[in-house]
């Protein structure tokens, strides 16, 4: 063979597994200004064109780039999460990627220390925003842009509507400046970082005010900002683990489409109403006994991550507008006994009789497990407002809870509780689709 046959054939070699590369982690690369003027190079991962699912604005380290996301974006695509790795000005190269903000900064004499990148941070929210209007958008930073996702959150009320934040810290001065911010954080909130970090980010996660915040503390020695996910090391699924269950809250997934008439087991799921009338998404373990999860009201993509403990069949049924309306708590109060906590909800739903009707609450952990379930009986909630007690329930005094109220006809969706004993429990909204694997649990209302 000569050579330049050789060569022909390893250019093709290449050139398919570039392509294979490419199709495989599927991005493109594109740039938008700044507030300031400043053109910004983002790189866009976007699952599909679907304009409820989630928006994750990725934000890199120090002396870094969008490179940071390489690997992790594709798999929060597969996790059902549209992703922007965002070049800020203060950074440099990782992964063989070049910050190309950092570039145009410097070329352009402007600052790229760490607080210099807070217009890149806000602006590319804003765009994200603007490209997905009717999507919940949640910010994701690392090491120094984690601390700043913080203090931006908690000066702008609704700027995201949630937090990743890997190794955050007090990097900057003064050496309070992000606890200062952190005091006005209300949305979801998830910190971690190396195990040996924690000090650095413990006081600004203890003055954050939302209750909905979580922790993750690796047993290992762990590693440093959004690079733990990375595969290259051994502990990265103990971290992707604690990522999967806070975005849980938002999870959406890619799967299996079904019709209203088809039942199939599937793990991860997604329904397509026909027609824009309301659908109730049904959920069942044995094809006989048929619960409702929640409502869809126009042609949308549901997704959910049921247990891996359960399998589950999933169905659309078309119901009214009458039926569609969902139960929400409005007030919840517990008193401590020798047993645990009993509870006192206050639901309103729109009840109309036995046909349509609030037929449990329920109280389950952060992490989607139910704890306790106390059945309504349709002929005590013929007033739309009602109260209901139940417990006792074995849980300590500072372990935060969700407290939500289920329809037969509509299932859940309504306004939810989160809160613990001992500081009490404030309203907060929370997806249907939360823990969906829940809805077919026992105990059930009979039939």
């Amino acid at each position: 063979m000569n050579s330049n046959l050789k060569l022909g054939l390893w250019l093709l070699v290449l050139t398919f597994i570039v392509r294979s590369v490419q199709s495989a982690n599927a991005f493109e690369t594109i740039t938008f200004s700044s507030s300031d003027g400043l053109e910004i190079t983002v790189d866009e991962y976007l699952v599909d064109d679907d304009p409820n699912r989630p928006c994750i604005v990725l934000f890199h380290q120090s002396r870094w780039s969008r490179g940071e996301y390489r690997e992790t974006a594709p798999r929060l695509n597969k996790l059902g999460f549209n992703c922007l790795a965002v070049d800020q000005r203060s950074g440099d190269t990782i992964n063989g990627v070049i910050n190309e903000s950092t570039l145009r900064a410097a070329s352009a004499g402007l600052g790229i220390a760490w607080l210099d990148a807070i217009p890149d941070m806000e602006s590319a929210i804003a765009w994200t925003r603007e490209r997905h209007p009717e999507a919940p958008v949640i910010g994701w930073g690392s090491s120094y842009s984690a601390s700043l996702i913080i203090k931006l959150s908690g000066e702008q009320e609704d700027l995201v509507d949630g937090i990743l934040s890997f190794s955050p810290g007090e990097y900057f001065s003064p050496s309070n400046l992000i606890r200062t911010s952190a005091t006005g954080v209300k949305v979801p909130v998830f910190i971690t970082s190396a195990r040996n970090e924690e000090n650095r980010w413990k006081k600004i996660f203890n003055v954050i005010p939302s209750l909905d915040k979580v922790t993750f503390i690796p047993k290992t020695s762990g590693n440093h900002g959004s690079r733990s996910l990375w595969p290259q090391f051994t502990d990265s699924d103990n971290y992707w683990d604690a990522v999967e269950k806070f975005l849980a809250r938002w999870t959406p997934l890619p799967s299996l489409r079904l019709s209203p008439d088809t039942r199939a087991p599937n793990a991860n799921i997604s329904l397509h109403p026909k027609s824009h009338a309301p659908h109730a998404i049904e959920v069942s373990e044995d094809l006989e006994r048929w619960v409702t999860l929640g409502v869809l009201s126009r042609a949308s993509t549901l997704d959910g991550k049921p247990s891996p403990r359960h399998q589950l069949y999933f169905r659309l049924q078309q119901i009214t507008e009458e039926d569609s309306g969902t139960a929400d708590v409005i007030a919840v109060s517990v008193s401590a006994n020798p047993r645990g906590y009993e509870f006192s909800v206050e639901i309103s739903s729109p009840n109309t009789g036995r046909d349509h009707y609030a037929d449990w609450w329920e109280v389950l952990t952060e992490d989607g497990n139910l704890l306790y379930r106390q059945i309504i009986n349709h002929s005590e909630t013929d007033d739309q407002s009602f109260i209901s007690s139940g417990g006792p329930i074995d849980i300590n005094p500072h372990q935060n809870v969700w407290v939500r109220a289920h329809m037969n006809t509509s299932g859940f969706g309504g306004q939810a509780f989160l809160g613990n004993g001992a500081s009490g429990f404030k309203a907060t909204q929370l997806p249907f689709q939360f823990a969906p694997w829940i809805a077919a649990s026992k105990p059930l209302p009979d039939l």
